[in-house]
C-alpha cells in the first residue's frame, strides 16, 4: 500500500529517516516511484492529432480536434 507523497516527503525529512540509512534508502524508492505514477498518469491521455494534408495547405490539427482535447 502506497500513502501520499506527502507523507512521504516528511519522514524523508524526519530524524528518524537521517539515522537510519536503510529507511531513508526505502523513503527515497517510494518517492522516486510515487512521482513516476503521478507523472504516467499525467501523460497517459496525450493524444496526437497530424493532418494527413501538405502544409501547403495550411492546415491546423487543433480544427480536427474538439476543444475537450486541445492543449492551450
Amino acid at each position: 500500500m502506497l500513502l501520499p507523497l506527502q507523507f512521504y516527503s516528511l519522514l524523508e525529512k524526519s530524524n528518524l529517516s537521517r539515522q537510519i540509512p536503510v529507511l531513508d534508502d526505502l523513503v527515497k524508492e517510494a518517492i522516486n516511484y510515487v512521482e513516476f505514477g503521478l507523472e504516467k498518469q499525467k501523460n497517459e491521455h496525450k493524444i496526437t492529432i497530424t493532418a494527413s494534408s501538405p502544409t501547403s495547405r495550411h492546415t491546423d490539427p487543433k480544427v480536427l480536434a474538439s476543444r475537450t482535447y486541445q492543449v492551450l
